[in-house]
């Protein structure tokens, strides 16, 4: 069977063609570039303290583990020198993007300030950014740092002064910073790109499934932790970053239709949502904190399940290959789908008209389902499911 696209459809496809073609990138270090052997690292033992640091390339991947120890000091990075002066100003290039392996499933998310430095100008300038966990080995997340972001490191918890000179950028760097513990961290891509002006995240695969209330607890409470002493530290923007980072995962892991799961989400969604509007780092910290300790107070008192009786069912769509297999399944619940093929046969099919169709042609049926919301969340899956194959094949 031959699916004809919408001419709007195609139009649409070409022109983003044409504009991922034309878009500008710049490796510094590893990808296509390959991973240099000139990078050294930078820990706080030059001033008495504990940490520890090792460093390596590993294909095209460059990899740092160690022990970050309050003890003293409090820092630990790697930094290099470009085999050249780089010129990203004209234009051509509005932001910085880092592609990461996933820390291990268990970790809490990683602050990590990346930091560019520009032939000429005594200070570094950083942009802050968190790593997070990943359940699959290996499987990466990415993040685009516009370079407006890079503040002068002379001054750069209080907001500093200065702007980076993007037309003589001569030096790179990774700096861990005030986040006490074993850590390990594979840096697959640094480039330069032209990119959106605001910070923008491609998490990896969430390291939470299906977490239960203490499992949220825990993680609420190690990321307050964390973040906290970044915070008095006088490292806002670190604090930011873990905070953020953990209420993105939350938000992806708790997707049940418990009300207590809805509660919980919307209180995250509802932070950062008003995270968005607010420019001072602290402000955002703080407004961050207070959706972490609202979701705290609402699971603390759940016990080691997010329903009375145990149960909460996953917003997880039907897995299938195929429509037949689609069909097979709704049999069952659904009408047959051949009649609600017929009935929208009659004028251009839409989403709208057939899930119109659809709901009316099963809410009789939804009525006579149990009343539990599993079966019933379950029941709604799969006429979503099979309303939006008959729009596309039917």
């Amino acid at each position: 069977m031959v699916v004809q696209l919408p001419s709007m459809l195609i139009v649409t496809i070409c022109l983003l063609s044409i504009l991922g073609a034309a878009a500008t990138e710049l490796v510094l270090d590893g990808g296509t570039k390959g991973c240099s052997n000139n990078w050294s690292r930078s820990i706080d033992t030059v001033m008495g303290g504990k940490s520890s640091l090792t460093y390596r390339c590993d294909g095209n991947v460059l990899e740092a583990q160690g022990y970050l120890s309050i003890d003293g000091g409090g820092f630990a990075g790697v930094s290099r020198s470009l085999s050249e002066t780089i010129d990203l100003g004209g234009g051509s290039y509005n932001g910085m993007e880092v592609t990461y392996e996933g820390l291990e499933r268990t970790a809490l998310p990683l602050a990590l300030e990346l930091r560019l430095g520009a032939l000429g100008q005594r200070a570094n300038f950083g942009s802050v950014f968190a790593l997070l966990p990943s359940s699959e080995p290996g499987a990466v997340g990415r993040v685009t740092l516009p370079l407006d972001s890079f503040l002068p490191r002379n001054n750069f918890n209080s907001g500093g002064s200065g702007t980076l000179d993007v037309s003589r950028i001569g030096a790179i760097a990774y700096q861990l910073l005030f986040q006490e513990g074993d850590f390990l961290f594979r840096i697959v891509e640094v480039k330069a790109v032209s990119s959106p002006t605001t910070n923008m995240y491609i998490d990896p695969p969430n390291a939470l499934l299906n977490p239960s209330p203490m499992e949220v607890i825990a993680l609420i409470d190690g990321t307050i932790a964390r973040g906290s002493f970044a915070y008095n530290q006088n490292y806002i923007r670190q604090c930011e970053k873990v905070y953020s980072a953990s209420m993105r995962q939350l938000v992806d892991a708790l997707t049940g239709i418990c009300d207590t799961q809805i509660n919980v989400n919307m209180a995250l969604t509802d932070a950062l949502s008003k995270v968005d509007a607010l420019s001072d780092a602290s402000d955002r910290a703080f407004a961050l904190r207070d959706g972490l300790d609202e979701v705290r107070a609402i699971t603390v008192e759940l016990g080691d399940s997010w329903s009375s009786d145990g149960a909460c069912a996953t917003l997880v769509p039907p897995s299938v290959d195929k429509v037949d297999t689609v069909v097979d399944a709704v049999d069952t619940l659904l009408p047959s789908v051949d009649t609600v093929v017929d009935t929208i046969d009659t004028e251009p099919p839409s989403v709208d008209k057939v899930v119109d169709t659809v709901f009316d042609s099963v809410v009789d049926t939804v009525d006579t389902e149990s009343s539990s919301s599993s079966n019933r969340h379950d029941l709604w899956s799969r006429m979503v499911a099979t309303a939006l194959l008959v729009a596309v094949f039917g």
